[in-house]
């Protein structure tokens, strides 16, 4: 079975399917979007597609679970993998950055960054 992510086209009678993209597991959190991509989470793996077409830009696969909905920024998108708190880069998918942040159970609630980009939130 395949699950798959849905790019429609903002209309103010209808919406039109310009892409789908599929997944092998199930898609269980809101998709991120910016110009550098659309990032949307499955079981392990963090997905980053083209906004045009929805061809598959990158793939990056955490040792755990992703936990939460991706917040991204042009440069960095970051999400939730178990009590793991991961940045990856937009422009080629490799870890910025992870950090165990949470000993007692894990991250569930999505990051959100300020406006200005110097803050990251979360929380679990």
């Amino acid at each position: 079975m395949f699950y798959k992510i849905y790019y429609l086209v903002d209309h103010p009678y209808l919406g039109a399917r310009l892409w789908t993209f599929n997944t092998p597991g199930p898609i269980s959190y809101s998709a991120a979007a910016t110009t550098a991509g659309v990032f949307v989470g499955s079981e392990e793996h963090l997905y980053a597609l083209a906004p045009a077409d929805g061809s598959l830009l990158w793939e990056f696969t955490s040792n755990e679970t992703i936990t939460t909905a991706p917040s991204a920024t042009s440069a960095v998108v970051y999400f939730g993998a178990g009590d793991n708190l991961l940045a990856v880069r937009t422009s080629d998918g490799t870890a910025a950055w992870a950090d165990s942040v949470v000993a007692d159970g894990d991250i569930s609630a999505a990051p959100v960054v300020s406006q200005d980009g110097s803050r990251l939130y979360f929380g679990r």
